[in-house]
């Protein structure tokens, strides 16, 4: 009994390290791939082996898993207090992420961290001592695994703060949430002028909306109509629906989906003024897909050249 518990063992610890190193080959193949240099490779392998031995091909393909690896790594970098490498890692590995298409967080998911941020995303922030306090409005600048940057909104000098010192920051994300979070100052940069920030885990998620929205990702034809959103005023004093027509007509993809409107990503950004025809096909029993006009409320930039553009009901063709 002694002796087949022990092939027993021996059996399933061969075919454990033959699961291991195919994983490994796969992961060499991904980076390839992804034409990794030479020294992205070595960071990359470096890093699956310190924080993920076992599963290196889950830890190189998924957020969550990737976002653990990095976390342990930048943490493990700024405790051995080497700022020059945690510089240059925080660089080499934010490059290798964005290889891996894992820069990107899909939308309508929230976010964990500040490295989840994005170029150009609204913040405003203010020192977490001042009191009353003063937001001030930036955008973000650039964002790497070690630091995000920055710049300001408007044509003003950035704040000067204490190295080190605590400020305060909040954010909304139109398909997502708004977001609280508290990091520490780090430098002013000169070229371009913005101020640079430490990463953080610890975000306060707000939910905020007038209406409940759901997640629906559907692909759909998107009108760009011509045309007042308001109607015209006839001779009686009434106002009646304006003659519209669609002038161009995109590709986008409904990604989440309210009482009240809805959210569309498009590749290219639309004027305010017009207006949108979308068609929705919504998974139920019984309903047929169906055309929506939509008043534009707001667009915001996303990474890869796409807009968000989220939207108001105005008619609904119930067919």
């Amino acid at each position: 009994l002694t002796m087949a518990v022990i092939v027993e063992w021996i059996r399933q610890w061969r075919g454990k390290r033959a699961r291991v190193a195919n994983l490994w080959d796969s992961v060499k193949k991904i980076a390839k791939e992804k034409e990794l240099t030479d020294e992205e490779k070595a960071a990359l392998n470096t890093l699956l082996k310190r924080w993920s031995p076992a599963e290196p091909h889950r830890a190189a393909t998924v957020h969550q898993y990737f976002d653990e690896c990095i976390e342990a790594e930048m943490n493990d970098l700024k405790t051995n207090g080497d700022m020059d490498e945690f510089d240059r890692m925080g660089t080499v590995l934010r490059d290798i992420r964005t290889r891996l298409a894992l820069d990107m967080v899909p939308i309508g998911q929230r976010i964990f961290s500040t490295r989840q941020l994005y170029s150009p995303q609204e913040v405003w922030f203010v020192d977490a001592a001042e009191s009353p306090p003063r937001w001030k409005r930036g955008l973000i600048q650039t964002v790497n695994e070690a630091y995000f940057t920055v710049g300001m909104a408007v044509d003003v000098d950035p704040p000067r703060y204490f190295p080190g010192g605590s400020v305060r920051f909040r954010l909304y994300r139109d398909d997502d949430a708004r977001y609280t979070f508290t990091t520490r100052f780090v430098r002013r940069e000169a070229e371009p002028v913005g101020i640079t920030f430490m990463h953080t885990g610890e975000m306060d998620r707000i939910q905020s909306r007038e209406h409940y929205r759901v997640r629906h990702e559907q692909s759909a034809n998107v009108g760009v109509m011509d045309g007042p959103v308001d109607g015209v005023v006839d001779e009686s004093g009434e106002t009646e629906d304006a003659p519209r027509r669609i002038v161009t007509r995109l590709r986008g993809k409904i990604v989440n989906i309210s009482a009240g409107g809805l959210a569309v990503v498009l590749p290219q950004p639309v004027p305010s003024q017009v207006m949108l025809r979308v068609s929705v096909d919504l998974p139920l029993e019984r309903t047929e897909s169906f055309e929506v006009d939509l008043r534009i409320v707001a667009t915001n930039p996303l990474p890869a050249g796409r807009y968000l553009v989220r939207a108001a009901f105005v008619r609904i063709d119930d067919g």
